[in-house]
């Protein structure tokens, strides 16, 4: 039972590691320092410091589903609260502390492991702490499962005996005593005791929490028996293989030996031509260079690939980096500022579309928006080109209520809808259209541009609907990373097609996972 039970107790470990570096690691996030310690004069900086905290807490929220708060308590600073992950006023100083333990709480009804984390390196005079909230059951259903070779029930418990966890449904919140066959004083941590056929187990996963293992007695004997069973019958059978193979190798051996050496000599020839038959695999030496080949070429694949992610990941940055923002905003606040001082409203609007389109476009370098962001920062870019075009185009845009908080790469949708203006010839005259919409699937996001331009060439469309070389330029920069930045976050799970036709137009679809997989 000892093993059973250690295993548990480092899958615990494991589960609670990995909540626990996301309050550190957020506890010491720049950007939630920043956004928390700065000065915000205007309400503009005060919205963009609240978005930059949202943007950190969303990420690790998408990563790990489990997490249900991530909410940060905070006085002196400039930016209030917003009812869901900021919250401002006094609070409770005794939380205050620089890391706290898993305490268990009751929040609207429903029972949470909770743990708070100061923030540190704060200035200003702001003081906050980060709190974490966990269903533990869920959070830990899969650590305490107990695994198929033996039949039994596992508990989690916290210091005062509550199950905070159990291998068994609906548990939680119930003193162990009640579930124990003797008094608990009778336990001691890492001894079995046996009472009404159960054995049972007490195990410390720390000062805080133990696990409760109870077991069937008849589980053991049954085990030992089979046991026995299982090596007569196997030691048995390798004793007659063993013979019948030892026999066989001391006929062959020497012979095989002297045809590998002459394969051996011809490979001075032409490699190509040596192939060693799969009968001679048993010769040792063979087996340790074929192995030291195959290793080294599985090294060589690894950092081939390695390299080509380092580039991506490159590539995405260089292309982000290309604009300095602060110079860019400022020039766009200057140009505002004369455009009001001379009426100019249309130019107004114009400097307004392309403020946002870049704010939403750079996210401070954040490589994630939401797919209600991502129409934003593509209405943008339509609010522009329909100025520059007098609103020859008719333009339908549409969000399912459902998937407006979903979190997708940022620009996979605005370079499909600028090359319809490069490419498409979309404001020549006629009926013209363009319909951007993002529509509910189930588990995933549906994504589609169509467009009654001119479309594309029948060659040039096989090509982008192929995964390309990433050096070949077909319709610039923007439309030949699409396929690889959804690659990069989702893997080989998500859809990218084009439909197209030279008389009835363009039809792009991408559809996405909701959940977003861990990021490379």
């Amino acid at each position: 039972m000892e093993y059973y039970s250690e295993k548990i107790v480092n899958e615990i470990r494991k589960t609670r590691e990995d909540y626990d570096n996301v309050i550190y690691r957020l506890s010491s996030n720049r950007i939630i320092i920043e956004s928390l310690s700065d000065k915000c004069p205007e309400y503009e900086d005060v919205w963009e410091a609240i978005n930059s905290i949202r943007y950190a807490l969303n990420e690790d929220m998408a990563r790990l589903p489990t997490i249900r708060r991530l909410q940060i308590y905070q006085s002196g600073s400039d930016i209030g609260e917003d009812g869901r992950h900021l919250f401002q006023g006094d609070f409770d100083n005794s939380r205050l502390l620089d890391s706290s333990e898993w305490l268990n709480e009751t929040i609207d009804g429903q029972e949470f492991l909770s743990k708070y984390q100061r923030i540190s390196q704060l200035y200003n005079g702001v003081e906050a702490y980060l709190k974490i909230s966990i269903q533990s059951q869920e959070a830990f259903q899969s650590a305490v499962e107990i695994g198929r070779e033996l039949s039994g029930t596992v508990y989690l418990t916290n210091r005062e005996n509550i199950v905070i966890a159990s291998s068994e449904k609906n548990m939680d919140n119930i003193n162990v005593q009640s579930i124990l066959p003797e008094d608990i004083s009778l336990y001691k941590t890492g001894r079995i005791r046996e009472n009404n056929k159960i054995m049972t187990m007490e195990y410390s996963v720390d000062d805080n929490w133990d696990i409760w293992l109870l077991v069937p007695s008849n589980q053991f004997g049954n085990q030992v028996r089979n046991s026995k069973i299982v090596v007569g019958i196997t030691l048995f059978g390798y004793g007659v293989f063993a013979s019948v193979i030892l026999s066989v190798l001391l006929s062959k051996v020497f012979g095989r030996l002297h045809n590998l050496g002459e394969k051996m000599e011809q490979i001075k020839d032409d490699i190509s031509f040596v192939d060693v038959p799969e009968k001679y695999d048993e010769v040792t030496l063979l087996e340790i260079k074929y192995n030291s080949m195959i290793q080294k070429l599985s090294n060589t694949i690894d950092e081939m690939a390695e390299v080509k992610s380092q580039k991506q990941r490159f590539e995405f940055k260089n292309m982000e980096s290309q604009i300095n923002p602060h110079f860019l905003y400022n020039t766009l606040g200057v140009m505002r500022w004369e455009a009001l001082e001379t009426q100019n409203q249309k130019l107004v609007t114009m400097i307004d579309n392309l403020t946002t389109f870049y704010r939403l476009s750079l996210n401070k370098g954040y490589g994630l928006l939401t797919v209600a962001q991502e129409f934003k920062l593509v209405e943008a870019y339509i609010n522009i080109q329909q100025i520059r075009w007098d609103n020859v185009v008719d333009v339908q845009i549409s969000i399912d209520s459902e998937v407006r908080g979903i979190i997708i790469p940022k620009m996979i949708l605005q370079p499909l809808v600028e090359n319809i203006w490069l490419h498409g010839n979309i404001t020549a005259e006629g009926n013209r259209k363009i319909k951007v919409s993002a529509k509910d699937d189930y588990s995933y996001v549906e994504l589609q541009i169509w467009d009654n331009g001119d479309g594309i060439q029948e060659e040039i469309l096989e090509t982008l609907n192929l995964n390309y070389d990433l050096d070949r330029d077909i319709s610039g920069i923007g439309i030949r990373f699409i396929r690889n930045i959804l690659k990069y976050y989702y893997g080989s799970n998500f859809i990218y097609e084009v439909v197209s036709n030279q008389q009835t137009g363009t039809l792009v679809c991408i559809k996405v996972p909701k959940e977003m997989g861990e990021i490379i």
